[in-house]
């Protein structure tokens, strides 16, 4: 094979490669307001997301507490469920303010990474899987 013949078909396929591209930006472009706005009605608002403190699982049963009071008046079968969701929450918070994980220990290092000597108690698990830190 020449070198003239190598060099041709390296530049076809070049040329096709790069008209693929533009081909799939254009449509990307044209497509992307379509595709995008169904995952933005599907987030999540702020408020409905995870707790991240105590303190905001607390206004959250507080919150479940005060509805359930409400709908308790106008329909007993959906207020009572809430009522005890908003007690168990409550009391969760409660416990769980006073077990916050411990981040001022030593920790120890082996070659650039963190070596883990201790067992983690079960509250540290809890409070980490409760409020994703």
């Amino acid at each position: 094979m020449s070198r003239g013949y190598i060099d041709q078909q390296l530049e076809e396929i070049l040329i096709e490669v790069e008209r693929r591209r533009r081909r799939r930006t254009f449509f990307r472009r044209l497509a992307a307001p379509f595709l995008r706005a169904p995952l933005l009605l599907l987030r999540l608002p702020r408020i409905a997301r995870r707790p991240s403190s105590p303190g905001q699982l607390m206004l959250v049963s507080l919150g479940l507490l005060v509805a359930a009071v409400i709908l308790r008046r106008l329909f007993a079968a959906l207020g009572e469920p809430l009522l005890w969701i908003g007690v168990v929450l409550f009391f969760t918070a409660f416990a769980t303010f006073f077990i916050k994980p411990d981040t001022n220990i030593h920790l120890r290092r082996w070659r650039g990474r963190i070596v883990d000597t201790r067992p983690t108690p079960w509250w540290e698990t809890l409070y980490r899987w409760l409020y994703g830190r």
